[in-house]
């Protein structure tokens, strides 16, 4: 339980927080935690929350710099919903959104 509260608090903090640098230094801990304990089994709200990040700029960047850092998270996921996913930064988003989702695509594509 311990564990699930502190995951939770970290996306919360994530979504709070208003410095770029700070919401960098909280992407990179997910990204790592996700990495030790598994994305899948212990923390699926991560998935949801990357997936759902869309609607604020800020937020689209934190969940691509966490997919990059974790890309093996959407082995699971079908390629057509990845593709789609990425795709829409790369139509809709900013410059830093679109640079953002080539990283992701590119780690994405390194571990496949």
């Amino acid at each position: 339980q311990i564990q699930k509260d502190c995951c939770r608090l970290l996306l919360q903090s994530l979504v709070n927080e208003q410095n770029q640098d700070i919401r960098n230094k909280i992407c990179d801990t997910i990204a790592e935690i996700a990495r030790i304990i598994g994305i899948h089994e212990e923390w699926p709200e991560l998935l949801s929350f990357i997936f759902n990040s869309s609607n604020s700029n800020d937020l689209a960047i934190c969940s691509l710099r966490i997919l990059t850092s974790v890309p093996e998270s959407v082995n699971n996921q079908k390629g057509q919903d990845i593709a789609k996913f990425l795709n829409e930064f790369m139509i809709n988003g900013n410059s830093k959104i679109k640079v953002s989702s080539i990283k992701a695509m590119y780690s994405i594509i390194s571990v496949s």
